[in-house]
């Protein structure tokens, strides 16, 4: 199975491609309104802003403790396949508006190189089921009574989200379901849990094996990608007289 990483050229230049790495982010970050919580808590210009709602912000810390690392895959819509890497909703939000990249990694390969953080941090991974009717699993009964450091005085009752604490259904539910609105992305998800909230960087130096330009990608960037990949490892997109992605190898005047 191939994965693939859409984003922007300067986030990769910066981050990404210096120590072949992929940073997780806060599940509290995600896009999704049923993972990211925050926008249910107190904000003081909304037109309903919720005066009482414990039962979400403890929803939010509970949230804070895991990671998430988020990929494309192939997928088939009424009969039709679609490559992970020629996702037009990706290319757009992602990929910066076509000027950006994607890489294209391979599972087993990237499993292994980082199968001791994956341990380390019970890191589980699977494709996002999207549904509009899904439950999402809130946090468990509070267990004993624990203050969170950042958390308002009035939330000190939390609960246990440690992975062994947590039911598979609930795992499923709450991380690895999405609205259908999202289904576009076709996203496979990885999910760590760190206490301390570490900062979980994932190998890519072994199980990276393509690099594709969006269709937007200045020319003038291309030497900076050559300085870090050999030029057959990158590829070019191109948009046919129908709109649809194909794939071109790097011209010859762009490889010097």
């Amino acid at each position: 199975m191939k994965l693939y990483h859409y984003t922007r050229f300067s986030t990769a230049a910066t981050r990404i491609l210096p120590n072949m790495e992929l940073r997780f982010n806060s599940i509290v970050s995600a896009n999704d309104p049923t993972e990211n919580l925050l926008h249910l808590t107190n904000y003081e210009d909304a037109i309903y802003p919720n005066t009482d709602s414990t039962d979400f912000l403890k929803a939010i810390y509970f949230q804070k403790e895991w990671q998430f690392l988020s990929f494309s895959v192939d997928k088939k819509n009424n009969g039709v396949n679609t490559k992970g890497n020629k996702l037009h909703r990706m290319w757009a939000q992602y990929g910066e508006n076509n000027a950006g990249i994607c890489l294209e990694i391979d599972y087993d390969k990237f499993i292994a190189e980082n199968q001791k953080l994956i341990e380390m941090y019970n890191s589980e991974d699977a494709i996002v089921d999207y549904s509009d009717h899904a439950l999402r699993a809130m946090p468990k009964s509070p267990i004993g009574k624990k203050h969170i450091p950042d958390v308002p005085p009035h939330v000190v009752n939390t609960s246990d989200v440690s992975p062994t604490a947590l039911t598979k259904t609930e795992i499923n539910s709450r991380f690895f379901t999405k609205n259908t609105d999202w289904r576009g992305e076709a996203e496979y998800r990885f999910v760590a849990y760190s206490k301390n909230n570490d900062e979980l960087l994932f190998s890519i130096k072994n199980s990276l094996e393509r690099v594709y330009l969006g269709v937007g990608f200045s020319r003038y960037f291309v030497p900076s990608v050559i300085e870090s990949f050999p030029s057959e490892m990158v590829r070019c997109m191109i948009l046919d007289i129908s709109g649809n992605y194909e794939i071109k190898d790097l011209p010859l005047n762009n490889k010097e």
